[in-house]
Order: structure tokens, then sequence, then C-alpha cells
């Protein structure tokens, strides 16, 4: 039984996984003109109080691929959280952008972060790497992605 159980796990990833891949693959291959859904940016991007300066929502604009936010119920000690970074790209007293290592994983799975005094943290991969990295299938589960773990450990 156990066996059998495995077997569905495995088959149900692998399907997953296919899907996000053609997925991803349809919308790159686009001509650009044809929309097969619109997607919204955070609120956080483009209220009046933006937690985005300008300069990052133009980079995020640009860069930016598959990506994942959170907002914390409170602040975030920008100082407590310098040390999960792999490389910090921009470093200012209400931000922090840069590579978080995934665990278990070798440098080039590392999400880009976008992380604010205020709360707010953004994950993503860039826009030119397959949507199909956010999936983790060591995880065993498809509740989990690449993108969720590396927000928990800078949420926690």
């Amino acid at each position: 039984m156990q066996l059998l159980n495995n077997r569905r796990h495995l088959w149900l990833v692998l399907i997953v996984i296919v899907t996000v891949a053609i997925f991803g693959y349809v919308l790159r291959e686009g001509s650009g003109s044809t929309v097969l859904f619109a997607l919204e940016p955070p609120a956080f991007t483009t209220s009046t109080n933006s937690y985005v300066p300008p300069e990052i929502a133009t980079r995020l604009d640009e860069e930016a691929g598959i990506s994942a936010y959170y907002n914390t119920p409170g602040s975030i000690d920008l100082n407590s959280i310098r040390g999960q970074f792999r490389t910090i790209e921009l470093d200012t007293t209400d931000y922090l952008l840069g590579s978080i290592p995934v665990r278990a994983m070798n440098e080039r799975y590392d999400v880009h972060v976008y992380v604010h005094k205020d709360g707010w943290i953004l994950g993503y991969y860039m826009n030119d790497e397959p949507v199909a990295k956010i999936v983790d299938a060591g995880q065993k589960t498809i509740d989990t992605t690449r993108l969720t773990v590396v927000i928990s450990a800078v949420a926690a």
C-alpha cells in the first residue's frame, strides 16, 4: 500500500512539474500581444505610501519573473536578517535587496529577495528563468515552493 502511495505521489509531483514547465514555456514564447491572463502587482508597490521606492519598482519590473510576497504583522529588523543573505545588492536604512540561498541547494537556486523594514518581503526568480524553478521536488509536497521556503525563513 505504501509503495502505491509513493508512486501516486511521484506521478503527482511529475505532473505538476511538467504542467508548470509547459505553462512557463507558453508564457515565455508568447508574442507579447497575447495575454493569457493579467496579473496585478501587490498593493504595496502601487499605494501612495509605497514600500517600494521608484528605483526598486523599476528594477523589479525589469528583472523579476515568478514571485511571491508576504506582509509580516510587524516591522522587520533588517540587522537581524542581514546574515541570511548570500549577497546584498542594495542596503539602505529602509530595505535590503539581495540573494538568499535555499537550504541544501547550490547558488543557482538562490532567491532574490526584497525586504522592507515595515514588514514586506518579496521573493522572486529572474524573468529569464523557468517558472518551474520554484518547485522543490525534495519537499515531497506541492504546497511548498522555494520562494515560500525563503520568505518563511526571513519572516521567522
